[in-house]
């Protein structure tokens, strides 16, 4: 009895086929996901990337260092911007607004996405709460039948026990 149940356990807990389906059905999800997304969305997403990295601020920083020098009047009299620099702030605040959108498009992407792991994990985690049950339920008839061979050895030790009083005849 236990040898089978045991190894019926086993082959549940360690089937592949289980792993290889969920395993599949996010790689469909996710080339569905990507197939659906045309160029702007794309587009959306690595200017997000690129306006959050080291290179979106020294490139900046270089262009308003530029842009400030070309238009302080140290080099020529010819600013086309002159300070306090009204068409670099309307410039900036242009982009701020241009990439506010296209951050929030992505987070409205990243969303979806963490919907659907979030469903995944659901998943996962009820499966796993029907696994842990089925390993409590073995537990516990487990603990029964040491408990039940228990009884039986303390019954069979006291009935080829010897009386002390005997004195061995």
């Amino acid at each position: 009895m236990p040898t089978k149940r045991r190894e019926a356990i086993a082959k549940k807990c360690e089937n592949p086929r289980l792993v290889k389906e969920n395993v599949a059905m996010l790689t469909k999800v996710r080339e569905r996901d990507a197939a659906r997304h045309g160029w702007q969305q794309r587009f959306a997403e690595w200017l997000t990337r690129f306006s959050g990295s080291m290179a979106f601020v020294h490139l900046h920083a270089i262009w308003f260092a530029g842009w400030m020098f070309l238009n302080s009047g140290w080099w020529t009299d010819n600013v086309f911007d002159p300070p306090p620099f009204g068409l670099l702030t309307l410039i900036v605040s242009l982009e701020a607004i241009f990439l506010s959108i296209f951050v929030l498009i992505s987070q409205n992407r990243q969303a979806g996405k963490d919907r659907l792991a979030a469903e995944i994990d659901h998943q996962v985690n009820t499966k796993a709460e029907v696994e842990i049950g089925l390993v409590l339920r073995r537990l516990d008839d487990l603990e029964e039948s040491l408990r039940f061979y228990k009884d039986e050895q303390r019954k069979l030790l006291r009935s080829i026990s010897v009386d002390p009083t005997d004195n061995g005849r």
